[in-house]
């Protein structure tokens, strides 16, 4: 958004412009989907720039912005430009899966390590056992311990537990 120093008008011209690539890079995205093609967000980047390039000049018209307002308004535009267009196309792009944060998780291997504890294991037997399964090596980065198949059951536990609703008292 602009900033209180680029004052009134570039905050409208920001705004506007703004409004108008969203509804250019959804417009563009849909007809290159009807066609059966996809679009590289680089490249719908590219056809707007392409597109605003085109447009006839309009002489004595002003945006009544400094120089220095002005290229602080395009760096602006240009990376909401660049957000927009990612965002557009993961919405166009079919089979696209935003990526989790964090690390995998390791279901499969809390329940085997679940079945061991019930079964009798002590914590450091079962992650001597799921390391000699898995062929783990100590220096391997997925190399099991004793506090790791703790902390894995207990976050097993903490998941399956069903959770209270602290509205209610």
């Amino acid at each position: 958004m602009a900033s209180t120093n680029d004052g009134p008008d570039a905050k409208e011209i920001f705004e506007s412009v703004r409004r108008f690539s969203k509804d250019f890079l959804e417009y563009l995205y849909a007809e290159v989907e009807k066609d059966g093609n996809f679009l590289l967000p680089q490249e719908a980047i590219a056809e707007f720039l392409r597109f605003l390039r085109d447009q006839p000049g309009q002489p004595g018209l002003s945006t009544g912005l400094t120089d220095l307002e002005e290229a602080r308004l395009g760096r602006r535009l240009y990376r909401h430009l660049c957000d927009d267009a990612l965002a557009a196309y993961r919405r166009h792009t079919p089979g696209f899966q935003k990526r989790l944060a964090g690390a995998p998780r390791k279901d499969s291997l809390a329940n085997e390590a679940a079945q061991l504890k019930e079964a009798g294991l002590s914590y450091a037997k079962i992650a001597v056992h799921l390391n000699r399964v898995r062929g783990l090596k100590p220096d391997s980065k997925d190399y099991a311990t004793e506090g790791s198949i703790r902390k894995l059951l207990k976050r097993r536990e903490a998941r399956q537990a069903p959770h209270s609703d602290k509205t209610q008292g």
